[in-house]
């Protein structure tokens, strides 16, 4: 989904197990004086054969004194080099490059060859992640995780929404606005913050949040 001038969203995606010879398996993206918005999608177990293996994105602007691409509230987890790859296919995770101003928040990443992240750009802000390996550096950043198993429920059968004792628990940010409900439908905010990833725990001990006295 490239070559174009423009605004594009996508939110509320599952990409999986998709194969490119090159780069993206999952997803290529771009836009050239427009925004690109990628909230609460699911990147799972897609291969490439050159590098960028969940998402391949670009966006270019004529400033970047503000955003022009969010990245926010995905998860993107066990995406590979296809076998064979030459040892260019260092991150099977995303990449973004381009002159527009990017800012990465929300999201969890693991189980990735490679790196998570490569930013080919020196205008991109991470904030509020679960990432392990990036590429590049960041023009800003905080508020980061970088666990190598962020207790998923059952990663084994695809299911990456977050335990109750996962540390991507309300570690996410209120920074910018996000859709009522994740990518089960169900609702955001159950809590006091945004879990990380494209999935809200739901878990409550009590609706009070607190054992009631005997």
């Amino acid at each position: 989904i490239a070559g174009f001038v423009g605004d594009l969203s996508v939110s509320n995606v599952v990409f999986d197990g998709n194969v490119s010879a090159t780069f993206g398996g999952g997803l290529t993206a771009g836009a050239d004086g427009g925004v690109l918005k990628l909230v609460n999608n699911l990147f799972l177990r897609n291969k490439c054969g050159s590098d960028y293996c969940a998402a391949n994105l670009t966006v270019n602007a004529a400033s970047a004194s503000s955003y022009r691409a969010f990245f926010s509230y995905n998860t993107v987890v066990a995406n590979i080099c296809t076998p064979g790859a030459p040892p260019s296919c260092d991150t099977a995770g995303v990449r973004i490059g381009g002159s527009a101003r990017s800012l990465f928040i929300g999201n969890a990443f693991a189980f990735n060859a490679g790196a998570d992240l490569k930013l080919q750009n020196l205008t991109s802000d991470v904030y509020n992640n679960n990432v392990v390996d990036i590429l590049g550096s960041p023009a800003a950043s905080g508020g980061n995780l970088s666990l190598s198993n962020p207790l998923f429920v059952d990663p084994f059968s695809a299911d990456y929404r977050l335990m109750f004792a996962s540390p991507l628990r309300n570690a996410g940010s209120a920074a910018i606005g996000l859709p009522a409900v994740d990518l089960d439908g169900a609702p955001r905010l159950n809590d006091y913050q945004y879990d990380i990833g494209a999935f809200e725990n739901q878990d409550h001990l009590f609706g009070s949040s607190f054992e009631p006295l005997l």
